[in-house]
């Protein structure tokens, strides 16, 4: 991955790491990585383990879960022979001692940053040569 092509966009919203089959649980098994409104969903389970990771405003409030996490988006596409890139993103974090929550698809890789914890994060990715911007305002539908 070229210098040129480490972005990463800081999505909208703050996320939930939920516990379990809490609310709200997809209609399907399949995992969701997005829907029409562009906000990140997320169900995963196996080895004895269900979790998932959905817009905070979605997350029944009784649920088991950890708010407070925005999304951070590497732009891809990303080869899947690629290698490196998380630990790129994931080392210059370690060292700035921020957790991190990461997510892997076909064609990217998404992790969750503490909210309060974000603009350490830019500031250790941007030393770490990556570039952050902030994703664009959603557009009104008439």
């Amino acid at each position: 991955m070229s210098p040129r092509e480490r972005r990463i966009v800081i999505e909208a919203g703050e996320y939930a790491i939920v516990r379990g089959d809490a609310p709200p649980a997809p209609q399907t098994d399949t995992p969701e990585l997005a829907h029409s409104d562009g906000r990140l969903r997320v169900r995963f389970s196996g080895a004895g383990e269900s979790s998932g990771v959905f817009p905070e405003d979605e997350v029944d409030p009784a649920a088991t879960c950890t708010p407070g996490w925005r999304w951070l988006r590497v732009i891809g596409p990303l080869d899947l022979s690629e290698i490196g890139i998380l630990a790129s993103i994931a080392a210059p974090l370690a060292r700035a001692e921020i957790p991190i929550f990461v997510v892997s698809s076909f064609e990217t890789d998404h992790l969750l940053i503490r909210a309060p914890r974000l603009e350490a994060a830019r500031q250790a990715l941007e030393e770490a040569g990556w570039t952050t911007e902030d994703a664009a305002p959603p557009q009104d539908v008439e």
